[in-house]
């Protein structure tokens, strides 16, 4: 039971490092390509839970709201795969696997998004790098932490 919790607990842990990770990365290259902050997690936030949102500063509360508690969770997630008998590279490469696959699943199936064939090549490559810099870190301090 220890080794559950520890391994959850230094999941949450390295989520928040790979988020900030992910965060500073949609930071600098924002700034290089003049992209806008994406609205994906604000919309995801709006049709999970409904809130009454009556002003921009609201949407950009949701959306960081969303932001952080997905990172964490995908720490928690990769938690649990440190549990499973898979090795630390295996397990980093599912991790990512099902964090970019769930993500472009939930978000077709919330309706906020075509497939990533329809994003556009930029969009897509965008998306799977701070996706990879969110898994990648995550997976690197989690196995530093735990193993």
């Amino acid at each position: 039971m220890v080794d559950v919790l520890a391994a959850l607990g230094w999941g949450m842990v390295s989520g928040v490092v790979g988020t900030t990770a992910q965060t500073l990365s949609e930071r600098v290259e924002q700034s290089k390509t003049q992209r806008k902050d994406s609205m994906v997690p604000a919309e995801v936030g709006a049709v999970l839970f409904e809130p009454k949102i009556s002003n921009t500063a609201q949407v950009k509360q949701l959306g960081l709201a969303v932001h952080w508690g997905h990172g964490i969770s995908m720490g928690l997630f990769r938690g649990a795969l440190g549990l499973t008998p898979l090795g630390p590279l295996a397990a980093s490469a599912l991790h990512f696997v099902l964090l970019w696959f769930g993500d472009v699943l939930l978000y077709k199936g919330l309706g906020i998004s075509p497939w990533p064939w329809k994003w556009g090549t930029k969009a897509v490559t965008t998306d799977l790098a701070h996706k990879f810099i969110l898994s990648g870190v995550t997976s690197a301090v989690f196995v530093a932490l735990f193993h």
